[in-house]
């Protein structure tokens, strides 16, 4: 059997700061011991440094609450124990309850809460024959002679325990909470065992309060009633996979296949492409007819709208060089039109000297003249 303080601190050391929850359903000797626990080959740190730095929360059941009282866990005075055994359990758990590191949430659940809690008694009818839960739960009722309600079950203060530390307190449907307008902390006498709860100021202690009997009782029933995971169907069984396929063989003084590129696989590229062969692998293939007669109407319809747009642009462009020649022969005749029409004559030469006012006009040293 290993030792508890030696298993304690190696699979402290390998865990995560503040990732462990310690649920505590016996004697707290163990717990005394870790935490003075010297440096070691698992950790140089102390047992108070580690439980300091990787332990989160340590759910301990130990004690009644809020009165107080003498509880077995707590005092280790009960099933016949010696006075040593006693006042090893009452030193114990006194040295625990003062000495958890303050980073540590240490939370308490009393006895009373645990006796009034019966469970386990639904398993002669949820659970198989073969499950070793309700073996253990029967023996104790037929055997044990004490703690045991027809149709309930037996006290329940170490599940309850357990589910709270793994669940955590605020979880809804469970039954039971962490106390209100507990400030203070859980005071053990190390002479006996007796817990009392001091009122002070706000700790990292506290503990719990039963709500809902019922629920609480409801909540650990199922947990029994669960298949066990060997008892649940198994899942379908996976197909073997197919081995790989072997290379085929090449004679010999033929030249060795192409084969194709495996970063691509698009049949435009190349009549032959890539393809997922149904062993995972990659093959070449030959591109079909049908590949061959889309890759073509492809290509020439890229080349169709090629020209098209060719001639387009074209067109636009003679457009444009049109539209400018235009616009500049207008501005030149806008501009030379006005100072050509100021040299014309103003009154034209008679051209028949039939009329009688037409006169021939006479030369001057300039040009015509008129009268």
């Amino acid at each position: 059997m290993p030792d508890a303080v030696d298993v304690y601190r190696r699979v402290l050391a390998a865990s995560a700061a503040r990732s462990v929850t310690i649920a505590s359903v016996g004697l707290l000797t163990n717990l005394e011991l870790l935490l003075r626990s010297a440096p070691d080959a698992h950790s140089p740190l102390t047992g108070h440094e580690l439980v300091a730095e990787k332990v989160a929360l340590l759910a301990t059941m130990a004690g009644d609450y809020p009165w107080g009282g003498t509880e077995c866990n707590a005092c280790g005075c009960y099933n016949g124990a010696d006075a040593m055994s006693k006042a090893t359990a009452a030193a114990a758990s006194s040295y625990v309850a003062a000495n958890t590191p303050p980073s540590v949430r240490l939370i308490f659940l009393g006895y009373s809460d645990g006796d009034s809690v019966r469970t386990g008694a639904v398993m002669e009818t949820c659970a198989t024959a073969a499950n070793p839960c309700r073996h253990a739960l029967e023996d104790f009722h037929h055997r044990a002679g004490w703690g045991w309600v027809n149709g309930r079950g037996r006290s329940s203060y170490d599940p309850l325990t357990t589910l709270f530390a793994v669940r955590g307190l605020s979880v809804e449907g469970m039954g039971f909470s962490e106390c209100d307008g507990c400030d203070g902390a859980n005071s053990i006498d190390p002479a006996n065992g007796r817990n009392q709860w001091v009122a002070g100021p706000p700790s990292n202690q506290s503990y719990v309060v039963l709500r809902d009997r019922q629920r609480a009782q409801d909540a650990l029933d199922q947990l029994l009633c669960q298949p066990r995971l060997a008892d649940l169907p198994s899942p379908p069984a996976q197909p073997p996979a197919r081995p790989p396929v072997p290379p085929q063989q090449q004679p010999p003084g033929l030249p060795s296949p192409t084969v194709a590129s495996t970063t691509t696989n698009s049949s435009k590229h190349a009549h032959k492409h890539t393809e997922n062969s149904r062993d995972g692998g990659v093959r070449a293939s030959v591109a079909t007819p049908a590949q061959t007669l889309t890759l073509t109407l492809t290509l020439t319809l890229t080349l169709t709208l090629t020209l098209t747009l060719t001639l387009t642009l074209t067109l636009t462009l003679t457009l444009t060089l049109t539209l400018t020649l235009t616009l500049t022969l207008t501005l030149t005749l806008t501009l030379t039109l006005p100072r050509w029409l100021r040299r014309w004559p103003t009154r034209r030469p008679c051209m028949t000297r039939r009329l009688p006012t037409c006169r021939s006009p006479s030369r001057s040293p300039s040009g015509f003249s008129w009268p």
